[in-house]
């Protein structure tokens, strides 16, 4: 820590923010509202709401509006900042430009916690975006809207290269490239999402290290050809990141690799030695100093878990097996195979506990589908780009660009709905208990810590990665009935003593799709993989239709 005190930092923010949240006490990204207000929205009563339109994304149904700086009026004088609110508008009105202010009315409604074991927790999970409530909207007022918006550029400059992409290549293709290029997972289906999860390749659907170091290194080593010098290409390309970031709506993953890059390439302005741990601390710090409720996300424990284990693991690995690049077409192969082997060793040694914690499941052939198409990413990335720009220029040419990207990616897609019909293709642990996650947290420092040591004791090593493994599995709990809160219907589940499972209905008329949203994920944060008997009481929707 004395030569790293950027991770001290890090580290200790980690530990105030964790107290905080478990204290019950407000952090500064939180919402401030009277008791009564929250009441009164609870039990449905309108409220009209003001505030600047900042973003906006087409859902299948719906255009989905994010409004910035809202404030709430209760009727009587009083106003409260709502921060960001979701708005939800039929596609029958016409778009708003970002950048307009405008006044709303309806019901909002609160985020809210988990109200089943594995659900998803709505509140701390929009809370990480400074937003705290939604409403659908069948009234506003257009208060003022602005000649020009850069947002509203934005989009616009997505939209066509949405639309460019979508004429040009077969649907699942589309869906793909526009996630990894836009940061638009509008038309991922759930079957495209589940071939991505089973292969273990969902990271490459989200804008993080991988995307970003591709666009921005791409940019800088063509500037530095071009010979413009490094303090220039390296400005340039680190404006660029940044644009990019915002451009695919920066996430927490895209802000991190954007701060690490830039602190890259600063490194190599200033003839200093560049630390992938220190940068990794600092992006950590900055994020969580404007977004502490980041913390708690999944998406920003993978990326920083990810990154640490690239970057304090995998040179260790490298090295201690001295795995070093020779000539040759065949041990360049063989390279590049065993170094995709220490990455994905690398990150999922890191990233196990957050992986369980937030989904319980990891997927058993990842290693194989990361080894093969994690590489075809810069291929996919590049042709894509070059394609789209091609298409507003040759219209054929372009066509024909885009027919690799649209090839390597259907490879991808067939290899997760092969990889889905395999045996064990998703292990499903269960949710472990906190105890356990900070137990597997200790014996993977302890590992870390003894690997990076001059002379290692082998067996300590491999008993301390063993013990952060074994200590996540789930620990049966016995005989226990589960009243699972499906809203209006019946949801209930019956674990025995031998370990055997039961089903007693399962179905809500007031909650969607609860099958989906409440059964199966209480089901995987168990650990259950076995149904031993389903018994419906009656054939009413909202006890059968989950």
């Amino acid at each position: 820590m004395r030569r790293r005190p950027l991770s001290a930092a890090f580290l200790l923010l980690i530990a105030f923010i964790v107290i905080i949240k478990l204290s019950g006490l407000c952090l500064w990204q939180s919402l401030f509202l009277p008791e009564d207000m929250i009441n009164d929205i609870k039990s449905d009563r309108e409220y009209y709401i003001s505030g600047t339109i900042t973003k906006r994304a087409e859902k299948q149904n719906s255009y989905l509006y994010i409004l910035s700086d809202s404030v709430i009026f209760d009727g009587e004088g009083n106003s409260y900042s709502l921060q960001n609110i979701q708005l939800y508008f039929p596609k029958t009105e016409s778009l708003i430009k970002i950048g307009s202010i405008i006044r709303v009315y309806g019901n909002p409604e609160l985020f809210e916690n988990a109200s089943n074991p594995g659900g998803f927790n709505q509140a701390d999970y929009y809370a990480s975006q400074n937003s705290f409530a939604s409403m659908y909207i069948e009234e506003y007022d257009l208060l003022e809207e602005p000649d020009f918006s850069f947002g509203e550029a934005l989009e616009n400059i997505k939209s066509v290269i949405k639309e460019t992409i979508e004429k040009n290549m077969s649907e699942g293709s589309a869906a793909v490239l526009c996630a990894m290029l836009l940061g638009d997972k509008t038309d991922l289906g759930d079957d495209l999402k589940s071939d991505y999860s089973a292969s273990g390749l969902s990271h490459i659907l989200a804008v993080s290290g991988l995307h970003v170091s591709i666009v921005g290194l791409s940019i800088y080593k063509v500037l530095i050809k071009l010979r413009i010098g490094i303090i220039a290409g390296s400005i340039t390309a680190s404006i660029a990141s940044c644009f990019y970031c915002v451009f695919t709506g920066g996430s927490e993953s895209a802000m991190r690799a954007t701060i690490m890059f830039i602190v890259m390439l600063t490194a190599k302005c200033i003839l200093r030695n560049y630390d992938s741990i220190n940068a990794l601390s600092l992006a950590g710090i900055i994020i969580l100093l404007i977004r502490p409720l980041s913390l708690f996300n999944a998406g920003f424990q993978l990326s920083f878990s990810a990154a640490f284990g690239v970057g304090s693991l995998y040179p260790v690995l490298l090295r201690k097996l001295n795995i070093k690049k020779k000539e040759g077409l065949i041990n360049d192969l063989l390279y590049r195979i065993k170094t995709g082997a220490l990455i994905w060793v690398s990150v999922n040694i890191t990233t196990l506990p957050f992986l369980l914690y937030n989904f319980s499941q990891f997927p058993v052939y990842s290693v194989i589908s990361n080894i093969i198409f994690v590489p075809m990413a810069f291929a996919i990335m590049m042709m894509g780009i070059a394609g789209i720009t091609a298409c507003l220029l040759l219209p054929l040419l372009g066509q024909a660009i885009l027919f690799i990207p649209d090839v390597l990616i259907k490879s991808q897609i067939l290899f997760g709905e092969l990889t889905r019909k395999l045996p064990f293709a998703m292990l499903t642990t269960g949710k472990p208990h906190n105890w356990q996650f900070m137990l597997s947290l200790l014996g993977i420092a302890l590992f870390i810590f003894l690997i990076n040591r001059k002379k290692s004791d082998i067996s300590l090593m491999a008993g301390s990665l063993v013990f952060s493994t074994v200590v996540l599995l789930h620990i049966p709990e016995g005989f226990k009935i589960t009243f699972l809160d499906v809203g209006q219907g019946d949801g209930i589940v019956i674990n025995t003593d031998d370990n055997k499972t039961f089903i007693v209905d399962a179905g809500s008329s007031s909650e969607n799709d609860p099958g989906k949203y409440i059964l199966e994920p209480y089901l995987k944060s168990s650990g259950i993989t076995y149904i031993e008997g389903i018994m419906l009481t009656h054939m009413d929707e909202d006890h059968v239709n989950g």
